[in-house]
This record gives C-alpha cells, structure tokens and sequence, in this order.
C-alpha cells in the first residue's frame, strides 16, 4: 500500500543525474540522524541510490554507527571518532565503507590538537 507521501518524495521526482542521497550538519546540536532519516535513506537505497552521511564528527562513534546500521550508508564524511570503538572501525572495514576526513574542521572544533 502506497502511502501519499511517496506520491511527493525525490525519488518519484527522480532527475537522471540525481543518484545519490546525503545529510550533513552539527549532530551535536540536531540530535542523532540515524533514526530520523532512517525511513528515507531506507527508500534510497530501495531505489538504488548511494548513500553518505556526515557523521562520528561532533557525535562520535556512535554517530558512525549510526549511518551504517540505520541508514546504511556507503561513504561517511568526518567520521574520525570511528576509532574511538574498535568495533565500529571493524565494521567499516568488513563492509569497506570509506571515511571522508576533513582535518582542518578536526581541528577548528577542538577534536585533535594538531594535524
């Protein structure tokens, strides 16, 4: 049963050159991404969209964890706090899931104290 919002969502409005789907901002302050953008990252990838989250920056490894098992992401941007868990780095590297890093930002925010 399809629901109306379906009706109305990108991926019906689909654009050719629209391939990929993506969230990024302060985690700290918006709260955990995982779970409120579950259901469309779900829909992306039904529609066989790649996925990348901006995460494990602000929120730390659980945030990193979070884009993989919720929203089941193919690339996370500024998930450098993934090595505060092993766990989390292994479950990177089994599912081969690159991190974009942004040192510059690493250090503006007081994450590292030099590159």
């Amino acid at each position: 049963m399809r629901r109306e919002q379906d009706d109305c969502c990108l991926i019906a409005w689909r654009h050719q050159r629209v391939v990929a789907l993506s969230v990024d901002g302060n985690e700290a302050a918006a709260g955990r991404t995982g779970p409120r953008f579950a259901e469309a990252f779900r829909r992306a990838a039904a529609a066989g969209w790649r996925r990348t989250v901006y995460a494990g920056e602000s929120n730390g490894r659980e945030g990193v964890r979070d884009a993989v098992e919720l929203l089941g992401a193919d690339r996370i941007d500024h998930g450098v706090r993934a090595v505060e868990d092993d766990r989390v780095v292994a479950l990177l590297a089994e599912r081969g899931i690159p991190l974009g890093a942004c040192p510059t930002s690493n250090l503006m925010l007081k994450l590292y104290p030099s590159i």
